[in-house]
């Protein structure tokens, strides 16, 4: 308990974060990366649990939360660039405060800039291990707003849950709207705007909307033959 007084006490020292986070939330982070995050949290029993970031890392996490049971989970070695945005509900005319959404990023996973975005309860946001995020990315798990079968009058566009597999690669101004599951190993390209899951691993996805364009594929990070431009 102590711990975690010590972590919330640390936010509470600026004023605008004085009303934001409530007793009943658990946060928890390594002390040595408190100024590497930013908390808006507005609601009750929501936990926030981030592993020991990359001693690499200078930009900021931004995590805003309007709603109750909530969470995020930031597995060890989470590595940003420019930093990343993550919204999980929103205190707007429009919106309310939502319920057991929640949201997790896996172990060496990297993101150069990115904004995750949900205004829905019940429903995730997962990011497997070892994956690698480009610049701009949008992981967009909602409509924003509601749409109705004209002749009954019900909601045709709930929101669920938007994963990405292990080792996955998204490309420059990559989008992945709601719903949306990519299987692990894949590789999607730049520009492109996933709106259906692919659920065959090892494939490169591109396009608008995005569609499997190659198959049987795997990457790595970086490889000094490519570098030096080795033909194999």
């Amino acid at each position: 308990m102590k711990f975690f007084q010590k972590v919330i006490d640390h936010f509470f020292k600026k004023k605008k974060h004085k009303s934001c986070i409530d007793t009943s939330c658990i946060i928890d982070i390594n002390p040595l990366d408190l100024k590497k995050v930013r908390l808006n949290v507005q609601g009750k029993n929501n936990v926030i649990k981030i592993g020991s970031l990359s001693e690499k890392m200078f930009s900021i996490i931004d995590i805003s939360i309007y709603g109750d049971n909530c969470s995020v989970y930031i597995d060890d070695n989470f590595y940003t660039s420019y930093g990343i945005h993550i919204l999980l509900g929103l205190n707007h005319q429009n919106y309310g405060k939502i319920e057991n959404t929640h949201l997790k990023i896996g172990k060496d996973t990297s993101i150069e800039s990115a904004r995750i975005v949900t205004f829905n309860s019940n429903c995730s946001i997962s990011i497997g291990n070892e994956c690698m995020l480009s610049e701009n990315i949008m992981l967009y798990n909602t409509d924003s707003h509601p749409i109705y079968n004209k002749g009954t009058g019900k909601i045709i566009n709930y929101v669920k849950n938007l994963t990405i597999g292990d080792h996955c690669w998204l490309g420059m101004n990559v989008k992945i709207l709601k719903n949306v599951s990519i299987a692990d190993g894949c590789i999607v390209g730049a520009e492109a705007v996933v709106t259906k899951s692919i659920l065959e691993s090892n494939c490169i996805i591109a396009g608008i909307p995005a569609r499997i364009v190659k198959k049987g594929v795997d990457w790595k990070r970086s490889d000094k033959n490519w570098i030096k431009g080795v033909v194999c």
